[in-house]
């Protein structure tokens, strides 16, 4: 997957999730982490990592 590449359904669900105020201590599938590293890699997520 490229940088420029159209964002898939669940890369859309998880950004407008995080914009209406999802907060990021609720609990996460392996799903969604990797939908979220995803979405880091193309420059439109931040993931802190804390206690790691």
């Amino acid at each position: 997957m490229h940088r420029w590449s159209p964002l898939n359904e669940r890369q859309l669900a998880l950004l407008g999730q995080l914009a209406n105020g999802r907060k990021p201590e609720e609990p996460w599938d392996p799903g969604e982490w990797r939908t979220a590293y995803a979405l880091r890699d193309r420059g439109l997520l931040t993931i802190k990592r804390s206690g790691g």
